[in-house]
């Protein structure tokens, strides 16, 4: 009989334990916006390009060190996706290094 309580006690805390950390648990990020898609790229446009679509570095060395380099990568190549204006130029081919 000890052990059928004990046991009901050791589920009804764990039960209550885990309703309390889900009760704290927020549903995103602790003092994150609600923001749009829009609103995000236009924030990232402007954190990591000027206005004249000049590569702004302050703002890319910011969210480098915010975000890490692979989400980075995603958020650039997001931004180049919905301005290609400002996609940087080719290489020349002049500039190639010969094959040997």
């Amino acid at each position: 009989m000890l052990e059928e309580v004990a046991n009901d006690l050791a589920l009804w805390i764990d039960q209550t334990a885990t309703e309390v950390a889900l009760g704290f648990a927020p549903g995103r990020a602790p003092f994150a916006a609600n923001l749009t898609e829009q609103q995000k790229m236009d924030y990232y446009s402007r954190a990591l390009f000027n206005p004249d679509g000049s590569p702004n570095q302050q703002g890319r060395q910011r969210e480098v060190a915010r975000l890490g380099v692979e989400q980075f990568a995603s958020v650039y190549e997001a931004v180049l996706r919905a301005h290609p204006e400002w996609k940087p130029p080719p290489p020349d081919p002049m500039m190639e290094v010969p094959a040997a």
